[in-house]
């Protein structure tokens, strides 16, 4: 049987937590962070609390709940929403003995031992920090924010705190991007001179969900720019090394978008048109375009070396579908196809999985394994600070046709 958990108190707990915690010292949160991860050593399981699972729609239920569940140790412990009629649902749907009515109320309660933030970005910023400031590691979901401020003051408390932290960008952990990655490492191509990563976006086609409605105002930080073409320049700068100067163009070729459900017209704000060029840290030269509507492939990538180039392709998200590796050698003048990774690795054979949840299934393995054992094997809070920076870098030039760095 459930428990359904509410506080009804004049103060909000976070009110005094946050009190008592801005008294401790550093070591003094570090020492009750090692407490919670010597306990759940103990346990053999890490309770998870995810703030944002539905079972009808919503990447928290499609992706985030089986990733977690193939992980032997961490357990969904509790959910909630911002109904207790819908945070009983999830809770029945997923299997949670623990529902909460009030996010805030979960990631309080004692016997969530870590928080899972996966609602809409505007609201990533309030929950998050209420978790930091409880001592409890956080896994937030990209795009980490609504600005490159939240992110920097985020990823400034948690460093503070001294809590173990990771954020969506799955496409990290992707066994084909690491396979290229290790390739690139090798000098197989020699030194790199150029890439370029052309990718469609089948969320911009002129009509939306009512869901994802948000997505169409700049404002909320969540959109073509910050979330898909972010995943997409992390996995460059994770392959390749970082963008030291950006330059970009941005357009908003649909504005007028129409909202499936309901039919009418809303404007927007949000571009869906986006060219990045730089600089890599070795100075070859980097370029990215975003375009709105589908294709096939779905992106394709080139990385040119001196020795030849390595070409990866999908007809699926980077994020989490598979990818194929190709080189041209500049000697034979023939494309090779590399042959697949192994995908089968893990817990319960992680490769097993549906395609959305399978690289959020090996984040949350490193995750757990950082929890437990103080390890950072995660794209941490910083990570994702520094890729925020990156975007805000290709935000700005767009806006004032000025090349930016985002590393000063």
């Amino acid at each position: 049987m459930h428990r359904a958990i509410s506080f009804n108190d004049p103060f909000h707990p976070s009110e005094l937590i946050a009190r008592t915690r801005t008294r401790q010292t550093r070591r003094e949160v570090a020492e009750e962070s090692d407490t919670m991860r010597d306990g759940a050593v103990r346990e053999g399981k890490i309770r998870i609390g995810i703030v944002g699972a539905t079972p009808r729609r919503g990447w928290a239920g499609s992706a985030h709940v089986p990733a977690l569940q193939a992980i032997p140790s961490l357990t969904l412990h509790a959910v909630a929403t911002r109904s207790e009629a819908s945070a009983r649902i999830a809770a029945d749907a997923f299997g949670a003995p623990l529902w909460f009515g009030d996010p805030a109320a979960m990631i309080e309660y004692e016997e969530v031992d870590a928080v899972v933030i996966a609602v809409k970005a505007p609201d990533h910023f309030g929950l998050v920090r209420q978790a930091l400031l409880c001592g409890k590691p956080v896994y937030c979901e990209w795009p980490f924010g609504r600005t490159v401020e939240e992110a920097r003051t985020l990823d400034a408390l948690a460093r503070d705190r001294n809590v173990a932290t990771a954020v969506g960008l799955q496409g990290r952990f992707s066994p084909w991007l690491r396979q290229a990655r290790d390739l690139v490492a090798t000098g197989r191509l020699g030194r790199i001179l150029s890439t370029s990563l052309l990718a469609y976006d089948e969320l911009s086609v002129g009509s939306v969900d009512e869901g994802n409605a948000y997505l169409l105002d700049a404002a909320n930080g969540a959109n073509p720019l910050t979330i898909h073409s972010g995943h997409y320049i992390d996995a460059l700068c994770f392959v390749l090394g970082e963008l030291v100067t950006v330059s970009a163009v941005t357009a908003v070729s649909k504005p007028r978008v129409r909202v499936r459900q309901t039919g009418e017209t809303r404007t927007a704000t949000s571009p869906d048109q986006i060219a990045v060029c730089g600089l890599l840290e070795d100075g070859a030269v980097a370029s990215f375009q975003m375009r709105a509507g589908s294709g096939d492939p779905s992106f394709t990538w080139e990385i040119q070396g001196e020795r030849g180039v390595l070409r990866i392709s999908s007809a699926g998200y980077l994020m989490w579908h598979p990818l194929r590796l190709e080189v041209w050698d500049a000697e034979t003048k023939r494309w090779d196809a590399l042959p697949p990774p192994d995908t089968a690795e893990g817990p319960g054979g992680l490769g097993a999985l549906a395609e959305p949840a399978r690289n959020i299934a090996r984040a949350y393995d490193a995750f757990a394994a950082d929890i437990l054992t103080g390890s950072r094997s995660s794209v941490t809070f910083s990570d994702a600070r520094r890729r925020r920076e990156t975007m805000e870098a290709a935000r700005t030039a767009a806006q004032d046709g000025v090349a930016k760095s985002p590393l000063t």
